[in-house]
């Protein structure tokens, strides 16, 4: 997650869920969407355990996760970054490299990966030179590219969708 510097969650998923707290209270419902941050695995640990009634991170479709899922809302890629120096100009080039990587399914020839949840601790390891490159969601390295000292491949990794989960058996709260 994304957090402004008064501490407040922000990003496409947070306006999102503003927006779906709003069409969700159409007609006469009484929904109180609470913002809560959390680690990813703590997310996957406590929606089973009905800790949290809904989750939305990111999450692609990995059916061994016991949670019901929506529609995908968007479509992404994993992307990957390097710093603005870098001589890596194409996933071939990955091959060998040690690279941070926000999902634990990414698998590259020959590579050191290294899986770490916390965006901001993949960029600090990457702008030291810790990693070669990093992958991510397209739209966390695009916000990172941006602040140019960034670049990123034009191929993607793996192209996926993105959900919110519920709890299984939270059928009222999937359908809306």
């Amino acid at each position: 997650q994304v957090l402004d510097s008064d501490g407040n969650i922000v990003g496409f998923d947070a306006d999102m869920l503003v927006e779906l707290e709003k069409y969700m209270n159409e007609d006469g419902g009484n929904y109180d969407l609470q913002f809560r941050q959390m680690e990813f695995n703590a997310i996957l640990s406590q929606l089973p355990a009905k800790q949290l009634d809904m989750a939305i991170s990111g999450f692609t479709y990995d059916e061994e996760r016991k949670v019901a899922w929506s529609d995908p809302y968007t479509a992404t890629a994993q992307v990957a970054v390097m710093p603005k120096d870098t001589e890596i100009t194409s996933v071939d080039d990955l091959k060998g490299k040690t690279i941070a990587a926000q999902t634990a399914s990414t698998e590259i020839e020959d590579a050191n990966v290294q899986s770490i949840s916390d965006v901001k601790v993949i960029f600090s390891g990457l702008a030291s030179g810790q990693y070669d490159a990093a992958v991510v969601d397209l739209a966390v390295a695009k916000n990172y590219v941006d602040s140019g000292d960034y670049v990123m491949l034009d191929e993607t990794l793996m192209d996926e969708k993105n959900y919110i989960i519920t709890y299984e058996g939270n059928d009222e709260l999937l359908e809306k």
